[in-house]
């Protein structure tokens, strides 16, 4: 079962989009970006799903730092207050999408499925399936 790590100082986002991705895939949850990059040292992740504002790091300090680091993991970034600066360097990345709040969950899988479907398998992602 391949694994999404999802990022978002929201509690009720995290649970949200949790249980939407439950019965598909392991899914994690982060409240900030230090606890994502505790997640990410230990755990395989196939798809990161981040919050662009957040306390304390931005959701596009991790979207590099998994870039820099596990480079074929799938990334989407969400944000209700993301500024066009922040978007223009979360696409610099190369993330998969980024899409706005309020979020629609069956969207979200779909795009999820979509491109874990289309990884390469044994890549440099997380676990295998």
């Amino acid at each position: 079962m391949k694994t999404v790590l999802v990022v978002d100082d929201e509690f009720l986002i995290r649970w949200a989009l949790k249980e939407g991705l439950k019965d598909r895939y392991r899914t994690l949850t982060a409240g900030s970006v230090d606890e994502a990059v505790r997640i990410l040292e230990a755990e395989p992740v196939d798809a990161v799903i981040t919050d662009i504002r957040m306390p304390m790091r931005s959701g596009v300090e991790l979207v590099k730092h998994v870039r820099g680091r596990r480079p074929g993991v799938k990334l989407f970034v969400i944000s209700s207050a993301g500024s066009d600066d922040d978007m223009r360097r979360c696409y610099e990345c190369d993330v998969e999408a980024v899409l706005r709040k309020p979020l629609e969950i069956p969207v979200i899988r779909r795009m999820v499925e979509l491109h874990l479907a289309a990884a390469v398998p044994g890549g440099t992602g997380g676990s295998r399936s």
